[in-house]
Parts: C-alpha cells; structure tokens; sequence
C-alpha cells in the first residue's frame, strides 16, 4: 500500500508540473522561467525516480536539497506577487508542500534512512548540475535555482551579498558555500 501511495504522489506532482506549463502556454503566460530546472523542479523528477525506483542518492537528494529547499520555498516564497487565489499561487505553494509531504512519508515510514556519509555524493551532483544551469540563466536570462541573483528575502540574500566580493564568478563559491553546508 506504501509504494502506491509514494507512486501516487510522484504522479501527482509531475502532472501538476505539466499541467501548469499547458495551463502558462493556454495564457500566453508560458516563459523560459517555467522550465523545471529550479531546484524544486528538478526534486520533482528526483521525486518520481525515487517513487518508481529508490535508491541511495536520489533518496540522499531528497533529504538533503528537495526537503530543506521545498521548506525553504515556502517559508521565503517568490511568487507571492501574485493574487492568494491565482493559479500560480495555488500551484507553487502545493507543489512544494506535496515535496515536504513525500519525504516526510518516506522518513516516517523508514524508507529513507538519511547517512551524512553519503551527502558528498549530493554535494557533487548539485555543484555538477549548477555549471550546465548557471550558464542557461546566462544565456536565456533567467534565475534558475538563484544561482545568479538569490531570491528576495531569503538566507540567499546573506549568501549572495558574502560572494559578491568574487564578481560575476560568484557561482563557484556560491555552489561551493551551499554543498559545504551539507
């Protein structure tokens, strides 16, 4: 009963992901930024790998990056320049919760048994995935994972204000300065 719960909820958030960039695209609305290369975005594919076929460093992934940055998103949200009721307000703030809420089955039910051990293994993915990411936002100017301006009124701010000594070269000690507090 457990893995169809945990295969529900991996459905579930990828089709709400393909139906807000239907819904983007229907509006006129659809950018570049709606592209799944956030960080959370990127926990979702995670999310139904780990649903369909668990394993150590996706199931490390969601503990270390998608629960704390899912958690983050909605405490520090950077879509609420929207209306309370408007669609992209109501898909965001779900979105991220259905991310709290399925490592949080996973912790419960003791199918994810976080090793510290194994978070440089998590630490290197991310860093790896940012490179290709950094230079997209770049080159379509976007803020995919605010690897190029962090969020507004986030921790991200601190840490970006930190490694702007380093000027447009920023990212690596960015990057760096995230996978180390891992």
């Amino acid at each position: 009963m457990q893995n169809k719960i945990l295969k529900f909820f991996a459905v579930l958030i990828v089709i709400q992901e393909i139906l807000k960039d239907i819904f983007h695209y229907i509006a006129g609305t659809f950018t570049l930024e709606h592209l799944p290369f956030h960080l959370c975005g990127i926990s979702i594919f995670i999310t139904f790998l780990y649903a369909f076929k668990p394993g150590k460093l996706n199931g490390e992934y969601l503990y270390a990056l998608s629960l704390p940055g899912a958690l983050a998103a909605l405490i520090f949200p950077d879509w609420t320049n929207y209306p309370m009721f408007h669609f992209s307000n109501i898909n965001s703030f779900t979105i991220h919760t259905w991310l709290v809420v399925f490592v949080a089955m996973l912790l419960y039910s003791g199918r994810l048994k976080p090793n510290y051990k194994e978070l440089i293994h998590v630490g290197v993915f991310i860093g790896v995935l940012a490179v290709p990411i950094y230079f997209l936002n770049k080159l379509w100017s976007t803020n995919f994972m605010f690897l190029n301006i962090p969020a507004p009124v986030s921790p991200l701010e601190f840490l970006y204000t930190l490694c702007s000594c380093f000027g447009d070269n920023c990212m690596v000690f960015y990057v760096y300065t995230l996978v180390s507090e891992i």
